[in-house]
């Protein structure tokens, strides 16, 4: 995104093309260390928050995911703030005991979701206080 952003201001456009094909593939998570995807998390959001400073953008902003709308969202899937980093290993562990892996997928993104989020905010708001 960074070098697409840097090229765009160069004065180079963006040229549709329906041939070519693009795949994003994302893993169903087998890591059961909460915590180690929990760091992940942070680590993604400090990216995004240095993406942010060099682009500070409202476009940019909605890419990074600091807005209300993915706020709101993100608390809906973790059940409305229910799930949390230390409750969401065993609810996992016992949906996909169940046969319902995908649920158990949504309800962990959710949590990391609003990790990243809450490491992506107060990365933010560090910029913003006074030094």
């Amino acid at each position: 995104f960074e070098l697409g952003l840097r090229l765009q201001r160069l004065g180079l456009r963006r040229v549709f093309c329906r041939q070519a094909v693009v795949f994003h593939l994302t893993p169903r998570s087998v890591q059961d260390d909460v915590r180690f995807l929990l760091r992940k998390e942070e680590a993604r959001a400090r990216s995004a928050v240095y993406f942010y400073r060099r682009h500070p953008t409202r476009a940019v902003r909605w890419l990074v995911q600091a807005t209300r709308v993915h706020r709101v969202l993100y608390w809906l899937q973790s059940g409305g703030g229910l799930l949390t980093a230390d409750n969401v290993g065993r609810v996992v562990r016992r949906l996909r005991g169940a046969g319902c892996a995908a649920l158990a997928d949504v309800a962990l993104r959710g949590v990391l979701n609003r990790h990243y989020l809450h490491t992506l905010e107060a990365e933010l708001a560090r910029d913003r206080s006074p030094a």
